[in-house]
């Protein structure tokens, strides 16, 4: 699959750690010093001030923050209560998984290019802009999420007190969003083989709603109308997953959609006694789809059904819970193992979300202690999550120019599909003549970064904007560019000599470029290079050549490092685009 950054995410795990502690080391200590701070703080100006309407002193800080201990003991729904308590603990974990060392590297290539896979053009080409702005900066961008995400979660933990709770549900909502878009792509949603097996409609879908409930007032999720329409919407969730199951453009009835969910999850790192479950549904549902699916679609309607419609919904809220930790088991291979899992996925989120919404009688408040100091240290955990939130958000939007600059790239990666990760191989040699006549070889270029491409001497529509779109892209780097060899190869079988090219040279100004080489060759030599970089063209029934419109980046240790399509488009802002994606790409070949 062609993806944007993914040829080009470096290995940065052994920076990320050091990174994080840093931070961690600013939080801390940033956090102990406003927290006593505050704490001995009784009345700097009793009067305040005026700000947006309404009357501000820092005593009215001071107790949103570190209310009074005498005060009494305030109350919380016990619904609201496990969502939040739930909701928080599983962000935390998400935090965890978020600082593992091979994240900065692999969010591109193992999360956000798998959810990109057939998405519709509008989510796909918004999604490419989230991978963008991840490759500018991998570690930063990985690091925010980790505090970000452990931000929330702390926030929701000791969030029991209304204000606290607001900014945390809607820091929860907010984040919840960019993580469904960006990383999980609606949850997959919008391709075929959209499947509650396989984790749609995705984990953060869940958060947001948690976030969401967290913003009603108590009065009404303590209601018996709240409890009612609660177990119709879980009820109804079920039926819906059980519709999208078996509706016929998923692939489940036939052929292998429904067992490559299972397939997928026989390569995760398990003991045998939990892959074996696994490898048996993948034979099973390859060998009768139909069969398996129908039960898998009977048992989510019996589900649904059952909550919707019975009196009293336990043992089905509890059927839901085991079938739902069946599919995180065999479907989902629990959502976080492996390398790259940043979540637990959406069985996780399902339990607690119904089983707070309906297993708590929301008619039942519980007491929360509104004393956050020195009898509950609550309010320390608050000040490190809005701190940690503060640490992580700041330097994000302080990016956002350099990224928005970068971001004319976007066209290119749209219009020519994007890098294409080529693994460091060994770039395949070649022997053949410049345009002078000179014979040079892939080691004439030791110690420089390459970019090639394939172009027809005779061309003059298509071939001529592609090397304008190099030498612009090269020349943009500076006396870096100097370093740079600009090769294009002869792709026309029916012009290889070295007038034609040196024509091509002449007319459109390559001939004064120092680091620009037209290479060709005899016809067998140029077929063994065509073959090698997989660049064969076609010569149409009329004498009309098409060939693939390519450029190769090759490091300074002559390595493929990536591919990129290239419509030869003659519109400036693409062409201009273009040039950028060359440039931006020829830089980390440099550094390679």
């Amino acid at each position: 699959m062609q993806m944007p950054g993914s040829a080009i995410s470096p290995d940065v795990s052994n920076v990320l750690y050091p990174y994080l502690g840093l931070q961690a080391l600013i939080i801390f200590a940033t956090g102990l010093v406003a927290f006593f701070a505050i704490w001995r703080l009784n009345v700097f100006s009793a009067s305040g001030t005026v700000m947006f309407g309404h009357q501000v002193s820092l005593r009215a800080v001071r107790e949103l923050v570190l209310p009074n201990e005498a005060k009494v003991a305030t109350t919380e729904p016990r619904t609201i209560k496990v969502v939040r308590i739930g909701f928080g603990l599983l962000w935390i974990f998400d935090a965890i998984l978020q600082a593992k060392p091979a994240m900065p590297s692999e969010m591109v290539s193992q999360i956000i290019a798998p959810a990109l896979t057939n998405q519709p053009g509008p989510l796909a080409w918004l999604m490419r802009g989230g991978v963008y702005f991840w490759r500018f900066n991998p570690i930063a961008a990985d690091a925010a999420t980790v505090w970000i995400q452990a931000g929330i979660g702390f926030l929701l933990l000791f969030g029991s007190r209304r204000p606290v709770r607001t900014l945390a549900a809607i820091t929860s909502i907010a984040w919840g969003s960019l993580i469904w878009v960006f990383g999980e792509g609606l949850g997959m949603l919008l391709v075929p083989g959209a499947s509650l097996l396989s984790g749609t409609p995705g984990a953060a879908f869940f958060y947001v709603i948690g976030g969401a409930l967290l913003l009603l007032d108590d009065s009404i999720t303590s209601s018996e109308s709240f409890h009612r329409l609660a177990k119709r919407v879980i009820g109804g969730f079920w039926i819906v997953m059980a519709v999208i199951q078996a509706l016929p453009f998923e692939g489940f009835w036939s052929g292998s959609a429904l067992s490559s969910i299972f397939q997928q999850m026989t390569g995760m790192v398990m003991p045998s006694y939990l892959t074996a479950p696994i490898s048996f549904m993948a034979k099973a549902t390859a060998a009768n789809p139909a069969l398996w699916n129908f039960i898998f679609v009977a048992v989510m309607a019996i589900v649904g059904l059952g909550i919707l419609l019975a009196q009293n919904p336990r043992n089905f809220l509890i059927g839901s819970f085991a079938f739902a930790f069946v599919t995180w088991w065999i479907g989902m291979g629990f959502g976080f193992l492996g390398s790259s899992g940043t979540d637990p996925n959406s069985s996780l989120p399902i339990v607690v979300l119904s089983g707070g919404l309906l297993l708590f009688p929301t008619r039942v408040p519980t007491r929360t202690n509104a004393s956050l100091f020195p009898g509950n240290p609550k309010a320390l955990g608050v000040l490190m999550a809005i701190i940690a939130l503060a640490v992580a958000v700041v330097p994000m939007l302080a990016s956002l120019p350099a990224a928005a600059s970068d971001s004319s790239i976007y066209a290119a990666v749209s219009d020519g599909g994007g890098l294409t990760d080529l693994g460091g191989r060994a770039a395949p040699n070649f022997s053949l003549v410049d345009q002078n006549g000179k014979t040079v070889s892939l080691a004439s270029f030791a110690h420089k970064a390459l970019v090639i491409t394939f172009l027809d001497p005779v061309c003059y529509d298509v071939c001529p904007v592609i090397s304008s779109e190099i030498t612009n892209g090269i020349s943009s780097l500076g006396k870096t560019g100097s370093n740079v060899a600009m090769i294009a190869i002869d792709i026309n079988p029916s012009f290889t000599s070295i007038g034609a090219i040196r024509q091509f040279d002449l007319e459109h100004g390559l001939n004064t470029i120092p680091n620009w080489y037209y290479l060709t060759g005899s016809l067998s030599e140029l077929t063994q290079v065509w073959k090698n970089y997989l660049v064969s063209p076609t010569v149409g029934p009329i004498g009309m050549l098409s060939h693939p419109q390519v450029v190769y980046f090759i490091d300074t240790h002559d390595r493929e490092l990536a591919l990129t399509g290239d419509s030869g488009s003659g519109q400036a802002p693409l062409a201009a685009s273009y040039s950028k994606l060359i440039a931006s790409t020829t830089r980390i070949a440099l550094k390679s």
